[in-house]
């Protein structure tokens, strides 16, 4: 770590449990602040009233974060049926259904077999979508509705936790690209009811999980006790899938120069270089040539 008059610089990714009622950008800056870092972002933003695992990447490791954004996810929500809302969860004006909602756990485990695999879902206004550069949410606010086109998306498990008091519990397990608040609406459609979102909560992010991230209390408690930098986890770790080649320091100069090497390897679409057991970036390999993209020393 270095200082510099914009902060310290900082190489790794903080694994952070979101709290409810603030938005990922609000957080992030939260962090960003904590660490005095000089360079912060997260991946995959959550919505205010959800909570849940959000990787933060300082430094370099937010030159990684794009390999993040494709990953699956798990959460676990908290359905309110019998009602809607106009904005998919708590937020919205709520409508009741007077409809009965005596369903039995076989009935709703039924339907949720229906959503498991590739589904098509219709993207909700109230999204980050963006039409003519104007995202939908804002268009939403001013009761403009815009047609949208379905997209296709995988349900890879969705489990019955329980329903109690007309509130559905389930864990799901979904592709990039999800809305579980859409998810939610049309699982109480099919039951022949409504629902919107009381509760949201992100349980897992790609390999990364809950129980392994921190609430925002916590850190503060660790920088209180001059241990902030225990919490962190190192930047090679969100590319946990790569392959790794260790490099020598001769090999390490010629790809300083941008220059390529020759290893007699398989061929990668992507590679963690090494040399000395540090992580100095990551590369391509074809033909035995190994081409570095993007280094971190």
């Amino acid at each position: 770590m270095a200082k510099n008059k914009k902060g310290i610089i900082i190489d790794a990714v903080v694994l952070l449990d979101k709290p409810k009622g603030i938005s990922s950008n609000a957080i992030l800056q939260k962090v960003k602040r904590l660490f005095n870092a000089q360079k912060a972002g997260h991946t995959g933003s959550l919505d205010p009233i959800a909570t849940g695992i959000l990787p933060i990447c300082l430094g370099q490791a937010t030159k990684l974060s794009q390999f993040l954004l494709n990953a699956n996810k798990r959460y676990t929500f908290y359905a309110q049926l019998g009602a809607t809302s106009t904005t998919g969860d708590i937020e919205g004006e709520i409508t009741s259904i007077n409809k009965p909602l005596d369903f039995s756990k076989e009935q709703i485990i039924q339907v949720l077999s229906e959503f498991t695999g590739e589904i098509s879902q219709i993207p909700p206004m109230y999204s980050a979508l963006k039409k003519d550069g104007q995202p939908l949410y804002k268009l939403a606010r001013e009761n403009i509705t815009i047609e949208r086109q379905p997209r296709n998306i995988t349900i890879f498990e969705i489990n019955f936790i329980e329903y109690k008091n007309n509130i559905l519990v389930c864990d799901v397990l979904c592709s990039k690209g999800t809305y579980i608040r859409t998810l939610a609406e049309d699982i109480a459609k099919k039951l022949g009811s409504g629902a919107y979102l009381k509760a949201l909560q992100r349980t897992e992010f790609a390999h990364y999980k809950l129980k392994d991230a921190y609430q925002f209390s916590q850190l503060e408690e660790l920088k209180d006790n001059n241990n902030l930098m225990s919490c962190l986890s190192k930047t090679e770790d969100m590319i946990i899938n790569f392959p790794s080649l260790e490099i020598s320091n001769d090999e390490l100069r010629e790809i300083k120069f941008g220059r390529t090497i020759t290893k007699d390897i398989p061929d990668y679409k992507w590679l963690k270089l090494f040399c000395a057991n540090q992580f100095i970036g990551i590369a391509q390999s074809t033909d035995n040539i190994v081409q570095p993209k993007r280094l971190f020393i």
